[in-house]
């Protein structure tokens, strides 16, 4: 059997970067936080990977196998995700939830069935739901992207050159972008539906996937980058990043402000990659760091309903204090559903995984814990 270890430095660091943001943002922070750039970072790393680790695959057997990668995502996002939303409703049985109107069939159902993002946008005003559970949505954005692209994939891999491959995906992004204008300056639409929509919002994703299939960090050989052209990217990026966090304006926020993200995590993501030991990423490797990227599903899952039942059961208290209580019960939730769910299922999924021959990265920094898919996960 081949080995299935292969370890991309940085990103479970960067997972961990991304929900503590995503946390900080809904921790009555959101106005200094940009919590929404967490979920588009979650976004970008699941392309990336998922992209990533089918390349991989269809170089070494001029395939992929589509039936054990859908098996591996459904274990992956289903049993925690389930699991998670039983909790949910338990904990709104009991009251540790405060939820004014009984659980509406087609609302939970359609968490269940990954259609939560356009139940929020076309469904009733009033969604009874688990209260927490709205961070689904973009779950169900992932789900929809596990579901469309690895065809296209093998599609792009098999028939089409690299350039491309990355042109076309290039284009989908711009016209993802024309589309939300469409949908913001013609049509007026509401602020969820740019957010929230699969249609929307897929072209997040697709930027992660442009980046492994034209200048993959992990499986292409590395470019001889001047450091005044390193530090000029970086720097580039930052500020489009910066910008779209200063600049409120709704439309913009909601038509180009997602475009300029993925396009300035492009460089971001590469150089925290292929400059992992340099002293400005090295902190992303930090241990306790990695481990927060380690529980980062179980994390998203629950910690938007662990800051709703301390906002229901103190609600006089600061909320810095409701978030500190929310941040050490997500740990301590994600923890026991780490070790107990998680783990077995992934070496159920590792060997799945082993039965078609994907292979050790060749590259100085392949040695190392197995990569953790992509999440949603948030994933």
């Amino acid at each position: 059997m081949a080995s299935t270890k292969f370890y991309i430095p940085s990103l479970d660091g960067i997972r961990a970067v991304a929900f503590l943001v995503v946390f900080v943002g809904h921790a009555q922070l959101g106005h200094l936080i940009p919590g929404g750039f967490g979920v588009t970072v979650f976004f970008f790393l699941s392309g990336f990977l998922i992209t990533t680790l089918l390349r991989q695959e269809f170089e070494k057997t001029g395939a992929i196998d589509l039936k054990a990668f859908y098996l591996r995502r459904f274990l992956r996002i289903v049993p925690p995700l389930y699991l998670s939303l039983v909790v949910m409703m338990v904990a709104t049985h009991w009251n540790l939830l405060h939820n004014p109107e009984p659980f509406s069939v087609p609302a939970v159902s359609s968490l269940f069935l990954f259609l939560s993002n356009y139940y929020t946008i076309f469904g009733p005003l009033t969604i009874s739901w688990p209260p927490g559970s709205g961070v689904m949505w973009s779950l169900a954005v992932e789900e929809h992207f596990y579901l469309l692209f690895p065809p296209l994939a093998y599609f792009l891999l098999r028939s089409v050159p690299v350039r491309r491959q990355v042109g076309l995906l290039a284009a989908f992004c711009m016209a993802a972008l024309a589309w939300r204008c469409f949908l913001v300056y013609a049509w007026d639409v509401s602020e969820v539906r740019t957010m929230k929509a699969t249609d929307t919002r897929l072209d997040s994703i697709v930027f992660g996937c442009m980046l492994a299939l034209g200048c993959n960090p992990c499986l292409d050989p590395p470019h001889a980058v001047k450091p005044a052209v390193r530090w000029s990217i970086l720097t580039g990026s930052l500020v489009l990043l910066l910008f779209c966090f200063v600049d409120r304006d709704v439309r913009f926020r909601e038509t180009f402000r997602y475009s300029i993200q993925g396009f300035a995590l492009l460089g971001l993501f590469y150089f925290a990659i292929v400059d992992h030991e340099r002293i400005y990423f090295r902190w992303l490797n930090w241990g306790w760091v990695r481990f927060i990227g380690a529980l980062s599903y179980s994390l998203y899952l629950i910690h938007f309903a662990c800051q709703k039942v301390f906002e229901t059961q103190l609600p006089n208290a600061h909320w810095a204090v409701m978030g500190l209580l929310a941040l050490a019960t997500s740990f301590l939730y994600a923890l026991v559903l780490y070790y107990s769910v998680e783990r077995p299922i992934a070496r159920l999924r590792q060997r799945l995984h082993g039965k078609a021959p994907v292979p050790v990265a060749e590259k100085p920094f392949a040695a190392g814990l197995p990569a953790t898919e992509a999440l949603g996960e948030i994933c």
